[in-house]
């Protein structure tokens, strides 16, 4: 009797598919929702390197002295969620130390008013904010979306903290996700 290999064209396939599936993000048949904290890089590739449009990197001087810090949450739903859900977050520092709060669409624009630019790159910032940032209220899902919240406090936080996000469906549970942050670097 002979032995019966797979054809290299199916193995192929069934390894390309695995792989295809790795990398997929969660659906329904998971959880709907993830939230995960943002790394500074990861801030720039999706909204540019630099302050002047990017409304999600923490503001600075000239000098580079930041009055504020930031903490950025990326918000991501499934390809087949849906229904209204309202999201919120928290960063509570061991010990004492700054706290941050979640900003809300204006919150957000107001800190950046105070970093003149054109009445044009102003207008950009405010768009990539209307466009991207959470809801403050409740949230339409439609599928696949990304949004993404700042909490904010003055420089420096306390650290190291532990933030908190949630996302309360209406007609469902709630998807709670926690974050410890490293004590900040003496300097």
């Amino acid at each position: 009797m002979k032995a019966r290999f797979a054809s290299p064209a199916l193995v192929f396939c069934v390894g390309l598919f695995a792989l295809s599936c790795a990398s997929a993000p969660p659906t329904v048949a998971g959880d709907p929702v993830s939230v995960s904290l943002a790394s500074v890089e990861e801030v720039k590739r999706a909204f540019g390197p630099g302050q002047a449009t990017n409304p999600f990197l923490a503001p600075h001087d000239l000098l580079q002295r930041a009055p504020y810090d930031f903490i950025v949450l990326k918000i991501a739903f499934a390809p087949g969620a849906s229904g209204k859900a309202r999201f919120g977050a928290t960063h509570s520092p061991e010990g004492e130390g700054q706290r941050a709060r979640l900003l809300s669409l204006e919150e957000l624009v107001q800190i950046w008013r105070d970093y003149p630019v054109s009445d044009e790159m102003m207008a950009k910032r405010e768009g990539v904010i209307d466009r991207n940032c959470v809801p403050p209220n409740e949230i339409s899902v439609r599928g696949r979306q990304v949004f993404w919240a700042v909490l904010s406090g003055p420089h420096p936080l306390g650290s190291p903290a532990h933030v908190r996000a949630w996302v309360d469906f209406a007609a469902g549970p709630s998807y709670p996700f926690d974050f410890d942050l490293p004590a900040a670097p003496s300097k």
